[in-house]
């Protein structure tokens, strides 16, 4: 079909029979049209317009039938076809209209009707085979309503809807799929919902009723004429945008969608009753329109004078926000999320000013992390703060921070300023860059991470939401046996009685790090010489002297290993082992023998093999040993710490003091 559009108005006659020569009157002068008739004004208007014409008379007869080629007469004029235009319509398909009959005074519009498309050869054929073509003999037959309504809807090119919740009818039972060679196979509920979304039909009839099969009068095509028009001045002006919705406003009493379109600037349309919010073949509410969507708007009006939104489609595009966890439904797969779309979330703030509130469901394929790692629903709960994506209203990522929570890292670097500061945190297999947390001591908080920890990778690190809150020594709660060094302790005096102290003892062997706790019942067994050897159940004051002294030992390159049993994090055994310890140090290359050995070749010393102790650090050093491997010179600088045949630390490239 061809667009149809309105170059101007064809003076068209609405007439009994052509045979008459029509005058132009005004309304108000036809005898039975008065002014308090329903159409008065549809009339008057069409009439002044040269549109509709009365009888010499002076009467319109409101009530009498249209015939079918007065439909067509009417329909050209929504063509816009000038005279060369209906000339050459008439040249290419006047024989058709000649085949079937045609009077000569409905020629031209049959023809344009055929050109633009809104009515087929077959359409024309079975109109004449049921006696449709014809002057307009007061028993001849009559078009239906539901037959004018679908070339009603051809000739203004209104495509078929499938939503039918416009449609308030009483009889819609009566209305549905037709094959009639007349109009083709269709569903009219379709074509009427077209019609009455485009403001052309009331959705509810007259008198609640539709009346597909019922005759259409003249005074009924006076208001249809009128709203088409209308509507072809309405699309004439009409403007399409693409964007992304800021909000809806109410302003005295009127909507206004704002959004930005694709240069980023602000527009403002205006919703009113007849503006049609879709998603796909779905109808949705104003209310539906939420910050974030991606839309398309078809508007008319101009820059001059406020746009008014005709549709407004729903783009299936990603919605990105971030914000809190309001609702969890478990059973549903659903998250109910305050979010906003742009800007940064104050997680010290009172009050979160949403921009909107959205239920969403997690996809089938969702990615729900925290800090890389995959969690599931159930680990997200109310007040948590998240990061998503989701497109119709489906999660297809989502990010989620709680309140406070613990993650295991290290900390790679630390920038600050004037208040402010951050820090570059590695989890797992990536680097995150969070702020501190504000409301912390930033000062003591930057001290003791530059004095401490370092490049040291086994830090636990406790987030408020995505601020960084605190760091303390990451420590391993063990259950059984236990083996390494002394770094560190605290001692623990229940209300003062020495008598029933408790030794908090940090023990790392390689970077592995376990605590565990020393009291007046565990057993002791030091083994060499000293004041411990052999001995049992020694004082605070023993106690003390050999761990500074252990401590102490650690500064050298003579190590005491404790291998401590343990229950419910209480030690009830510490044996003191003196083990085989070697130094290592050298030049030379590390390479891989299999998973967990691998083999030393050095200039000084002679080469040896050694077993890569397995912790939780592993992966780390792994890839820090792939890299001596790949390194092409081979001419590393190591020093190598073996403890009973396990290598429990190696360094590169250190500065050797022979």
């Amino acid at each position: 079909m061809k667009k149809i559009n309105k170059n101007g108005l064809t003076a068209l006659v609405l007439a009994g029979t052509v045979a008459m020569s029509p005058v132009m009157a005004l309304a108000a002068t036809f005898s039975d049209v008065p002014s308090t008739h329903w159409a008065y004004s549809h009339i008057e208007k069409l009439t002044n317009l040269n549109i509709v014409k009365g009888y010499p008379d002076g009467t319109f007869l409101p009530d009498g039938s249209l015939t079918f080629l007065e439909v067509m007469s009417l329909l050209q004029g929504f063509s816009g076809y000038n005279t060369a235009q209906t000339k050459a319509a008439v040249a290419t398909k006047g024989y058709i209209a000649d085949e079937y009959g045609v009077p000569e005074w409905a020629r031209d519009d049959i023809s344009v009707a055929l050109d633009v498309g809104y009515l087929t050869e077959l359409n024309l054929k079975q109109a004449s085979l049921e006696g449709l073509v014809h002057n307009g003999a007061q028993d001849a037959p009559r078009p239906d309503r539901q037959t004018i309504a679908v070339y009603v809807a051809r000739a203004l090119d209104i495509q078929p809807d499938k939503d039918h919740s416009v449609l308030k009818y009483k009889d819609l039972a009566d209305i549905g799929i037709v094959n009639d060679p007349k109009v083709g196979d269709v569903n009219v509920l379709d074509i009427l919902s077209g019609l009455v979304k485009a403001g052309i039909l009331s959705d509810t009839g007259s008198d609640g009723n539709f009346e597909p099969k019922r005759e259409l009068q003249r005074d009924e095509i006076t208001k249809i004429l009128d709203k088409a028009y209308e509507y072809l001045d309405q699309k004439k002006n009409t403007v399409t945008m693409e964007g992304t919705v800021l909000q809806v406003l109410e302003l005295q009493g009127n909507k206004v969608l704002t959004f930005t379109d694709k240069d980023d600037e602000t527009q403002a349309v205006n919703l009113n009753a007849g503006t049609v919010v879709t998603r796909g073949e779905k109808t949705l509410k104003v209310e539906d329109l939420t910050p974030g969507l991606k839309i398309k708007v078809e508007a008319y009006g101009s820059k001059n004078t406020q746009y008014v939104a005709t549709k407004v489609d729903i783009q299936s595009e990603t919605l990105t926000g971030k914000g809190f966890v309001w609702a969890v439904d478990k059973d549903a797969q659903k998250l109910t999320i305050d979010y906003i779309t742009k800007g940064e979330v104050d997680f010290y703030a009172e009050d979160f000013e949403k921009e909107a509130q959205k239920e969403l469901t997690l996809g089938k394929d969702v990615k729900a992390q925290r800090f890389g790692k995959e969690i599931e629903l159930k680990d997200i709960n109310k007040f948590d703060y998240v990061e998503f994506e989701a497109v119709d209203d489906v999660l297809t990522e989502i990010n989620v921070y709680p309140k406070e929570f613990v993650e295991v890292g290290k900390v790679k670097n630390i920038t600050s300023s004037f208040n402010n500061a951050e820090a570059e945190v590695v989890i797992g297999e990536k680097t995150y860059t969070v702020a501190m947390d504000k409301n912390a001591d930033t000062a003591k908080l930057l001290k003791r991470v530059l004095d401490e920890i370092k490049n040291d990778p086994d830090w636990k690190l406790v987030f408020h939401y995505k601020d960084l809150k605190d760091i303390t020594k990451n420590v391993v709660e063990v259950e059984g046996t236990v083996q390494g060094y002394v770094t560190r302790y605290e001692v623990v005096l229940p209300s003062g009685n020495e008598e029933n102290y408790k030794i908090k003892a940090t023990l790392a062997l390689g970077k592995s790090t376990a605590e565990v706790v020393l009291d007046k019942d565990t057993e002791y067994v030091f083994k060499g010489e000293g004041i411990f050897k052999d001995a049992k159940n020694p004082t605070l004051e023993e106690i003390k002297s050999k761990l500074d002294a252990m401590i102490a030992e650690n500064k050298k390159e003579n190590y005491s290993i404790l291998e401590v049993d343990t229950k419910n994090g209480v030690a009830t055994k510490v044996l003191e082992k003196y083990s085989e310890v070697q130094v290592y140090k050298g030049t030379g290359e590390v390479k891989k023998s299999y998973f967990s050995d691998y083999t030393i070749e050095a200039v000084k010393p002679i080469a040896f093999k050694a077993t890569f102790v397995s912790d939780q650090n592993f992966e780390q050093r792994f890839q820090d040993f792939t890299a001596f491997v790949e390194n092409e010179d081979g001419n590393n600088k190591l020093v190598g710490l073996i403890i009973d045949g396990t290598l429990v630390q190696l360094n590169n490239n250190p500065e050797i003091k022979e």
